[in-house]
């Protein structure tokens, strides 16, 4: 028996099995008869036993041929002669899981099971059978059984292991694929939920070993790569997934599937050309949002919008499309018509959470604070753990001056992603606007060891500096923001007054010109860090 992936699902990249049954091979009239145990037959019995073997043969032939109306005769026939023949009742319950009649294969390997309760066949043909109607315990416990009678069957530590999987039991599932792997042949199936298990687990180096065994074998084929690279891409392995996905669009460009998933996984690198590049054509909503949100990324808003418009045309009602939709309104300045369109979304689909993290950057630029926590507290409920959405959160409180809270958001952020620079910077900044000027430059310094040319933490620092008369300091980290962003007007206007203190008119002249030569701005910090969020949002 055996139980096979079949298709690679698109979306969620995991592979749907289904369990079929194949007659257990027996051994004809040898099964029952030894020797010994003929001696105790009177004739009578002999000739039963005999015509029982006859009628089981034929029911044996006939359900291997797909024949189960002739199975039903033969063993209607066995069992009349004899009610308690094991292999009748095993027969039987492997004709009704293949007639599809699920309840009575239960019965009848419920039936063989008490008739031999060694029999690794019906205790396994029981377990899959169980797991058919649904009922996972007991599909479990029943192959837990078959397992102890018999610990080299691949295909039940396959099934096993599967079911372990499912039930998220990641770390025991990848023991009992790897053991199933080694007792069996090689199958696409196999290699696929033993990647999965390991990708789980967290042992993305036991998967990529897998995956490049795999790669040798026969079932590398187009389907194979864009599974794996589907699963690899939805775990997040993107410098994994985007060869594989890539191998499989060579095998097949005409599959819009391999497209869109190559698409995907570029997106999500940042690798906006490449899409645009594979998708100069779209062929369809779903390839016209990935090109539009490229395009988003790059910046050109106008193909953006032309192409989320056909999106939205084609399917009105997909939350994606609006939320893309929404997200160039929000580019536009117009934060009403955005939060229209992500509360559609919202209601099309309240499971989405980037649709409440939307939300909330449209209530921070309107300065809706306790809109943006509301929406938030939404987003986190559903995807915990986002390093952005605790970050927003943080700089919600930090404009209602709640710093203390927003401290603690801000360092929940750092603890999911401590290499973003923009987090670091932003928790200098509060710190020190709660006059916490030493644990204030720690974070700036990490913020600038993280990103050089980030030019808000040098800025910073440098005004720092010059507070403390450390001029000559102050002159190094200022001249740095400037050089990487010469349009930061409140740096230039700092590095003025530095120049000044250093007696260097020239130089201090030179720099204010500059300042009073940009358009107006605010210099104040709460003016700059606004800016700056705002750039990032």
């Amino acid at each position: 028996m055996r139980r096979e992936i079949s298709t690679m699902a698109r979306r969620i990249s995991i592979f749907t099995f289904f369990i079929w049954m194949i007659p257990c091979a027996m051994t004809g009239p040898a099964f029952f008869g030894t020797t010994f145990r003929v001696s105790y037959f009177s004739q009578a019995n002999q000739q039963a036993a005999s015509s029982t073997s006859k009628w089981l043969d034929g029911a044996r032939q006939a359900l291997h041929s797909g024949d189960l109306q002739a199975t039903r005769r033969f063993l209607d026939l066995a069992l009349r002669e004899n009610p308690n023949s094991f292999e009748a009742h095993l027969l039987l319950a492997q004709c009704e899981q293949q007639s599809g009649n699920t309840e009575s294969a239960v019965a009848e390997f419920q039936v063989a099971a008490e008739l031999k309760p060694d029999s690794f066949s019906a205790h396994y043909g029981l377990a899959l059978a169980l797991l058919r109607r649904g009922n996972r315990p007991g599909g479990e416990e029943e192959l837990r059984r078959a397992l102890e009678i018999n610990p080299g069957s691949a295909d039940a530590n396959y099934n096993f292991g599967v079911l372990l999987l499912e039930e998220g039991k990641n770390a025991e599932a990848l023991a009992i694929l790897r053991l199933a792997s080694q007792l069996g042949p090689n199958r696409p199936d196999l290699s696929f939920n033993l990647i999965r298990a390991a990708i789980n687990s967290g042992q993305a180096a036991l998967a990529r070993e897998e995956i490049a065994k795999c790669e040798k074998r026969p079932f590398a084929n187009f389907k194979w790569y864009l599974g794996i690279g589907s699963l690899l891409l939805d775990a997040g392995l993107l410098n994994d997934a985007i060869p594989l996905l890539a191998k499989a669009y060579r095998i097949q460009p005409a599959s819009s599937e391999a497209r869109v998933q190559l698409s995907r996984a570029y997106l999500a690198s940042n690798q906006s050309a490449e899409v645009v590049l594979l998708l100069q054509a779209p062929q369809n909503a779903e390839e016209s949002y990935l090109a539009a949100s490229a395009y988003y990324q790059l910046a050109k808003y106008g193909e953006a919008e032309a192409l989320s418009v056909e999106c939205l045309n084609s399917q009105p009602r997909n939350p994606l499309y609006l939320l893309l939709r929404a997200r160039i309104y929000q580019r536009r300045g117009d934060q009403k018509a955005a939060l229209e369109l992500l509360t559609r979304a919202a209601v099309l689909d309240p499971g989405l959470s980037e649709v409440f993290y939307s939300q909330a950057v449209s209530h921070y630029f309107l300065g809706e604070y306790q809109a943006v926590r509301a929406s938030l507290d939404r987003a986190i409920a559903l995807k915990p753990g986002v390093g952005r959405d605790l970050f927003l959160y943080g700089i919600s409180l930090e404009n209602e001056n709640q710093n203390g809270d927003a401290v603690r958001y801000l360092k929940r952020a750092i603890e999911l992603d401590s290499s973003n620079a923009r987090y670091h910077f932003h928790l200098g900044a509060t710190l020190l606007r709660m006059d916490e000027k030493e644990a204030a430059r720690q974070e700036l310094l990490k913020s600038i060891a993280l990103q050089r040319d980030y030019a808000f933490p040098h800025y910073l620092l440098g005004k720092m500096m010059a507070h403390e008369n450390d001029f000559a300091g102050a002159r190094n980290e200022l001249e740095i923001a400037v050089k990487c962003q010469p349009d930061l007007a409140a740096a230039l206007y700092q590095l003025s007054r530095v120049y000044s203190a250093l007696d260097e008119r020239e130089l201090a002249a030179d720099t204010i010109a500059r300042f009073k030569a940009l358009r107006e701005q605010q210099i104040q910090d709460d003016a700059v860090l606004k800016s700056e969020i705002s750039s990032q949002l």
